[in-house]
């Protein structure tokens, strides 16, 4: 095959980047890491003395994994006796609720939601006000949140 030149091009046709290579046989592999390029569309070109090929090859966001996304849990007070919990977004079932009192962090309530999804509950206090308590809830990624009630 001889001698090729392997050349990449951002959007506008600018070149980024040119090596020649020695092709021996019909296949090569010529790595190019396109981690840290902007997303959008670029050309690859690869010409020869004898042809000129140009690919178009893209590159994209990745998306945001689930554990670095904060969770998404919502409280309120419904009345002074009751609170509410909504969870939203999960990816996984599987949500740990804890109720304590704020002061001395005793355990007032502990339960496993296993809902996909999410879910909206709402917790009757017996003898402690909204006020008094904190819900902390944990989902099945690990990521954690807690809410307070003025």
């Amino acid at each position: 095959m001889g001698e090729a030149k392997v050349s990449l091009f951002d959007q506008s046709g600018k070149k980024l980047h040119q090596r020649k290579v020695n092709v021996r046989n019909g296949d090569m592999i010529i790595p190019y890491n396109l981690n840290d390029m902007p997303c959008g569309e670029y050309k690859i070109k690869i010409a020869t003395e004898e042809e000129e090929v140009v690919y178009t090859v893209a590159t994209f966001e990745k998306p945001t994994p689930i554990s670095e996304l904060p969770l998404m849990a919502y409280g309120k007070m419904v009345d002074e006796h009751t609170v509410n919990l909504a969870v939203i977004g999960l990816s996984e079932p599987g949500v740990e609720v804890e109720i304590r009192h704020e002061g001395t962090k005793k355990l007032i309530h502990q339960e496993e939601i296993t809902t996909p999804e999410g879910f909206r509950k709402n917790y009757k206090l017996q003898g402690v006000s909204p006020e008094d308590v904190y819900i902390y809830v944990k989902d099945a990624n690990g990521r954690s949140k807690t809410l307070y009630f003025e």
